[in-house]
Order: structure tokens, then C-alpha cells, then sequence
């Protein structure tokens, strides 16, 4: 076993993010997702260098552990916030800890990005879905503050997944309810949109060259969870991605 894989263990990063989560809703969400935490923690890592810039778009329950993380190689974490009113929304103590920049990546912005800092690696995970924006515009704003060569590592929900086709044959709504949608969690969207693992490609490749896509699915019983995991690429749950900005000439 390696030893990000003994570090970032599902149960050892459940364990780890229980210090930050104030309510019962917290603990049961990291635990809901820990073992989409324990690979994403697994395949950020050793991208991490001394004195690199990461950014995350967004926060989540998972953000104070991977600061916690950066920092001990001496990289610098931020995440980046649309504006102090989602502070409101995600109120959490350990998030004051953290460094933030505000840019709003839903919205077309002239000219030059209007943050500070250069960032070495983007992380976008599980956020597109839940942004009410053109798909083209935000993979085009998160390139504004990002180093040429830099990465782009990050998750969609895949819309043909084994569980909504089975849902689809047996005549089920596939979709989120409207009052979810608009509800969403911790005071966002609910899931707008799921995409393909084909999709993810064409939304990636005019400002970026796609390095790789990993099948994954991280949810239900031990048993269950290798048995989708056997399932063609096109069936997966979550569709994982690593894409580096192309060079500027």
C-alpha cells in the first residue's frame, strides 16, 4: 500500500474531517462521501509541490482538511468564493482559516481575471453541476487565473449511470426534483445538469488538453461498490478528470 493510500484511507479521512463539521448534517455528509474524499485526497497529493498555488473553487466540508494537507508540503491553499454573501450560506468556523480570493465564475468578466494570484492547480470537484451558467463560460474563467501548464483536477456526475438507466428502464424520473434543484445543499443549486463521460472531453479540450478520465464510483456497500467499479466507463457514478491549460502562444 502506498503511502497516500494509507494517509487518505476512507475511514482515516472520515475520521480526520468529524473535527470540522458543527452538525449532525456535516458528519453524515462526510461520512456519505468519504470514499469520493479518500481518491480525490489520493489523486491531488502528489500533484502538490513546495510553494504552489492551489486553488478551490467553492468550499466544502473537505477544504480546512486539505489546507491541513497543502500546508504540511509547503504549497499555499485558497479557495475562491463568489462574493462574502456565500460566506453566509457555508457558515462554518474552520472555513475562516482559510485563504479566499472573490471571482465569480458564472458571470463573463472583460479583460484580465481580477485575482491576485496565478494558480498552479485548480480544483473543481462536484461543483459544475451545481453552477447556473452556459458549460463553455466557467472551464474558459477558471483558465483566467491559471498558470499556463497548470492543472485542472476535478468531477461531474455522470448522467448515464447504472442506477439511471435502470431508473429510466423501469419508467422513473431520472432528474432532481425542482424543488431540489432550487433548494440544492448547504444553500446551493441541487444538481442542474449531469453530464457524459464523452461530454466532459468536448467541455475541456478548447482551453485545455485532457490528460485523463478514471472511473469511479464511490457510493453504496462494499459489495456494490466493485461491482459498478466492473462496469464499462460509460455506467460509472462519478466521472473523474485531469486536465492541463494549454500553452499560450
Amino acid at each position: 500500500m502506498k503511502n497516500e493510500d494509507f494517509a487518505f484511507h476512507p475511514d482515516r479521512v472520515y475520521s480526520d474531517l468529524l473535527k470540522y463539521c458543527e452538525s449532525d448534517e456535516g458528519s453524515s455528509y462526510a461520512s456519505f462521501h468519504k470514499f469520493r474524499f479518500s481518491f480525490m485526497l489520493r489523486r491531488i497529493m502528489p500533484h502538490v509541490s513546495v510553494k504552489m498555488c492551489i486553488a478551490n473553487i467553492a468550499l466544502s466540508i473537505l477544504g480546512p482538511l486539505m489546507r491541513e494537507e497543502i500546508e504540511k508540503k509547503s504549497a499555499e491553499y485558497y479557495c475562491i468564493i463568489s462574493g462574502a454573501e456565500y460566506l453566509d450560506v457555508v457558515r462554518n468556523a474552520s472555513y475562516s482559516k482559510i485563504k479566499k480570493e472573490v471571482y465569480d465564475v458564472t458571470i463573463a468578466h472583460d479583460g484580465d481575471h481580477e485575482i491576485t494570484l496565478k494558480y498552479g492547480m485548480e480544483l473543481f470537484y462536484e461543483t459544475l453541476e451545481h453552477l447556473l451558467a452556459p458549460d463553455g463560460l466557467i472551464p474558459r474563467n477558471l483558465t483566467k487565473f491559471l498558470n499556463n501548464g497548470g492543472l485542472l483536477l476535478g468531477s461531474v456526475p455522470n448522467a448515464v449511470k447504472a442506477e439511471r438507466r435502470l431508473n429510466f428502464l423501469l419508467g422513473r424520473n431520472i432528474h432532481w426534483p425542482k424543488d431540489a434543484t432550487v433548494d440544492g445543499v448547504f444553500g446551493g443549486f441541487g444538481h442542474i445538469r449531469a453530464y457524459t463521460y464523452s461530454e466532459v472531453t468536448e467541455l475541456l479540450s478548447k482551453e485545455y488538453k485532457v490528460l485523463d478520465k478514471y472511473r469511479f464510483s464511490p457510493y453504496g456497500s462494499s459489495k456494490i461498490r466493485k461491482v459498478l467499479n466492473l462496469l464499462p466507463n460509460s455506467w460509472i457514478a462519478v466521472i473523474f478528470f485531469e486536465a492541463r491549460k494549454k500553452e499560450k502562444r
